[in-house]
């Protein structure tokens, strides 16, 4: 054999050595997974489906099985069905996890965040269901695992999950009552409502916030008198705290809520403030002077994050 044909035959090889690996190099560079990929990713693939409902044996091979799995998750999820997967698909499937699959803990996102966050409110430690695990989340697992026994860290292990599938409706939180609590809702009109089998102190604090909630944002105001022709934040919680009874002496600034009542969430009532602004949550509403110019009122049926606020709640 010639000289010529060795080095055609050798380059040839190397050509081929250096093919091989392509598809997991693209991988790791977060481009695609598909037929014939191999590796780690892959195996993080299959198990992504497996949580999201679609079982795929996580060998770690990208094969005729694991291109159909995909390829039905991809209908379910209304994608574009061609069985590869890219970056996104993939940030998509880890969203897809079934409840109870995995451990959830703060910068988590996906449909068992929202349903951890639904069953939290069914049993009595109600939360916004945007299904982003964040503070305020932690802060509704931490008051679940208080009521339980159970340790206390803010994280939502699978057996936690499975735990708080099977817990009655009502449950823990503070301000008394049993059974599942009525959740206020926001009419056409800007104005908050809840039904009367709501404590009384909770339809006075919504009556109040009724009376102030479409007036003009006014800095300092409320502070001086409680009946003012606007409010800022701490003036419009102060207000509303005070005619439901829950705020004894004269109007609070922001700040001055940060050691108020008792730490945590209430079970009607909760508190967020900082020395800049404050804003309360009650019957699964936001009271805020934030986003008021935005919907006409104070009442908001949407959450915030709490990172940064001191989580307090009435001290009854």
């Amino acid at each position: 054999m010639s000289m010529h044909r060795f080095a055609v035959l050798g380059l040839a090889g190397v050509l081929t050595f250096a093919t091989l690996p392509a598809a997991d190099a693209d991988a790791k560079r977060g481009k695609v997974l598909r037929k014939g990929s191999h590796g780690e990713l892959v195996k993080a693939l299959q198990r992504g489906l497996t949580r999201a409902g679609f079982r795929t044996v996580p060998d770690g091979a990208f094969g005729p099985a694991t291109r159909e799995s995909l390829m039905h998750w991809e209908r379910w999820r209304h994608r574009r069905v061609n069985g590869v997967a890219t970056k996104a698909d993939r940030k998509a499937l880890w969203r897809s996890a079934r409840f109870g699959t995995r451990t959830l803990r703060v910068g988590y996102r996906g449909r068992d965040v929202r349903s951890l966050q639904r069953h939290l409110g069914r049993v009595g430690h109600g939360t916004a269901v945007d299904g982003a695990f964040g503070p305020m989340t932690r802060s509704a697992v931490m008051s679940w695992e208080r009521s339980r026994g159970r340790g206390v860290n803010g994280v939502a292990t699978r057996p936690d999950q499975h735990a708080l599938r099977r817990g009655k409706p009502g449950g823990g939180g503070n301000q008394g009552g049993d059974g599942p609590r009525p959740r206020a809702w926001i009419s056409s009109t800007g104005l908050a409502h809840i039904s009367n089998r709501a404590p009384r102190r909770i339809q006075r604090l919504i009556r109040a916030g009724n009376r102030i909630a479409k007036k003009p944002y006014k800095y300092g105001g409320g502070h001086g008198r409680w009946n003012d022709s606007g409010y800022d934040c701490s003036g419009s919680v102060s207000y509303v705290l005070h005619h439901a009874g829950m705020l004894r002496g004269p109007a609070r600034a922001s700040g001055g809520f940060t050691s108020w009542g008792k730490p945590g969430r209430g079970r009607w009532v909760t508190v967020y403030a900082h020395g800049g602004h404050m804003f309360l949550t009650v019957a699964g509403l936001r009271f805020d002077t934030t986003d008021r110019e935005r919907d006409g009122t104070r009442w908001h049926k949407d959450m915030r994050s709490g990172s940064g606020y001191a989580v307090r709640r009435p001290g009854l």
